[in-house]
């Protein structure tokens, strides 16, 4: 049971970091700040359904896609590395990833997708439904989307208390650990290929 325990809390660190709630809080903020605090958690609550019921989706069929499309694991640990490091330089650049959008597709375009289930988050979820049970990545799925709903709707006093630049230094601190996995994961595809 401890050991249960112990992977789920590590597969919902791993989750939380690749979805980064503190990185997409600015976003958030921008592109809802016209709105009553009321609606704001409206355009949160529906963001975050669609992000469960995708990333519930992915884990329980993960596995299956990948033996349909004939991945192998190392296959998808070495493109995921190598998307996941892409996505962590990106951000560290300061680059978004998603375009200001129409109001009434706020909460599922770019708040849902991109923004919290994006390539990153996808190939996560593939990678580790191709060596951990599908059951405790879903639970640590659902688990990580819950903790990325409570960051964001503290957001705005997120921002207040911790300010601007603190609160981007956390984002950049969260996108350095999803560059870590990153090369864990390119590390773990090259000794599974047996190339180092």
């Amino acid at each position: 049971m401890y050991e249960y325990l112990v992977e789920l809390f590590e597969l919902t660190i791993r989750l939380y970091a690749v979805m980064d709630p503190i990185g997409a809080a600015p976003i958030f903020i921008s592109l809802t700040s016209r709105r009553r605090t009321e609606e704001r958690l409206k355009i949160l609550r529906l963001a975050t359904g669609v992000v469960m019921f995708v990333v519930s989706v992915l884990s329980i069929t993960g596995s299956t896609i990948l033996n349909i499309l004939g991945i192998s694991t190392p296959s998808i640990k070495m493109g995921g590395g190598v998307l996941l490091m892409v996505l962590a330089v990106d951000e560290l650049r300061g680059i978004l990833r998603a375009r200001i959008p129409l109001e009434e597709e706020l909460a599922v375009v770019p708040l849902a997708i991109p923004l919290l289930v994006g390539p990153g988050t996808i190939t996560m979820i593939l990678m580790l439904t191709s060596v951990r049970p599908w059951y405790l990545v879903l639970i640590a799925t659902l688990i990580a989307s819950i903790l990325s709903y409570v960051t964001l709707s503290f957001s705005e006093l997120l921002l207040k208390v911790l300010g601007r630049s603190v609160t981007s230094a956390l984002s950049k601190f969260m996108t350095i650990i999803l560059a870590a996995f990153a090369s864990e994961m390119i590390f773990s595809a090259l000794r599974d290929w047996g190339i180092v």
